[in-house]
């Protein structure tokens, strides 16, 4: 049976770097084909709270869903570990760059916004509950 961790943390924008790689065909085939999600250009950015670490700390240390890194415009770009996830329900994953650094931010990708979807800002709580 799968293992499953809830992750809690506060909303926070990004670098806006998520809508760029989640349009690269590379990236969104495989989660397409892998994840079942067809990917919008963009990703939720989620600060993890202290409480959530260790369950965070579990989520990177897990096997995962391996997105494979590739060639573009002559640049190699690094692979993607996803775990399956929801946010109040709807479908979701919680992807970790290879070559990230952000050991307390999740990055969540899903079909739609997620933001506009639960009329979300920074600073706001959220709940994320992953497989691992």
């Amino acid at each position: 049976m799968d293992e499953r961790v809830i992750i809690k943390g506060r909303i926070v924008s990004g670098k806006g770097e998520g809508a760029y790689y989640m349009g690269l065909q590379g990236y969104r085939l495989q989660f397409i084909e892998k994840l079942g999600i067809d990917p919008y250009p963009g990703t939720l950015n989620v600060k993890v709270g202290r409480v959530s670490l260790g369950a965070l700390s579990r989520m990177f240390e897990s096997k995962g869903i391996p997105i494979k890194g590739f060639l573009h415009d002559g640049k190699h770009l690094g692979g993607v570990v996803a775990h399956m996830a929801s946010v109040s329900g709807v479908k979701c994953a919680v992807i970790v760059p290879e070559m990230s650094s952000h050991r307390q931010v999740a990055e969540v990708i899903s079909r739609e916004n997620l933001r506009n979807r639960f009329h979300a800002s920074d600073g706001e709580e959220i709940e994320i509950l992953v497989t691992l």
